[in-house]
C-alpha cells in the first residue's frame, strides 16, 4: 500500500521547529542536517493504519519538494486483500488547531474519502 501525504513546506517547518529544534531549516535548496530523522519521527506519530481492525507497520521512505508543498513518500508493506481500513492521520493538528487532513483510499479504482479534524483525527472506511 502507497501513502501519499502533501503538507506545505513552512506548516511542516513550523512543526518541526516547535517540537524538536527551533533551528531546523526545511526546502529543496537548504536543509538542516539530520532532519530526516525528525521527520520519520513525526509522521510515525502522527501516521496509524489499521487493516480490519489490525494496527499494519506503516513506513516512512522519502520526500519530494513541488513548488511550496512537500511530499511524503509512505507504505504499508505486505498488505493482504482487506474489507476496512482505519487511517489516523493528526499531521499538524498539534500546531494548528483548525487542521482537516483529506484521505482518499483508492482500492480495485473506487475511491473513497475522509475529511480528519483535531476532534476526530481517525475514521474507517468498510468496502
Amino acid at each position: 500500500m502507497q501513502i501519499l501525504s502533501r503538507v506545505f513546506i513552512d506548516d511542516f517547518e513550523d512543526v518541526l521547529k516547535d517540537r524538536y529544534d527551533k533551528n531546523i531549516k526545511l526546502g529543496p535548496r537548504l536543509e538542516t542536517s539530520g532532519v530526516e530523522e525528525y521527520i520519520e519521527k513525526y509522521l510515525e506519530q502522527k501516521i496509524d493504519v489499521a487493516l480490519d481492525g489490525k494496527k499494519v507497520e506503516v513506513k516512512y521512505l522519502g520526500k519530494e519538494f513541488q513548488n511550496d508543498m512537500i511530499l511524503f513518500y509512505i507504505e504499508v508493506p505486505g498488505v493482504k486483500p482487506f474489507k476496512e481500513i482505519s487511517v489516523k492521520n493528526s499531521v499538524l493538528m498539534d500546531l494548528f488547531e483548525e487542521q482537516k487532513n483529506l484521505v482518499h483510499v483508492v482500492l480495485n479504482g473506487r475511491t473513497r474519502s475522509m475529511v480528519l479534524i483535531s476532534d476526530k483525527d481517525m475514521d474507517s472506511i468498510k468496502f
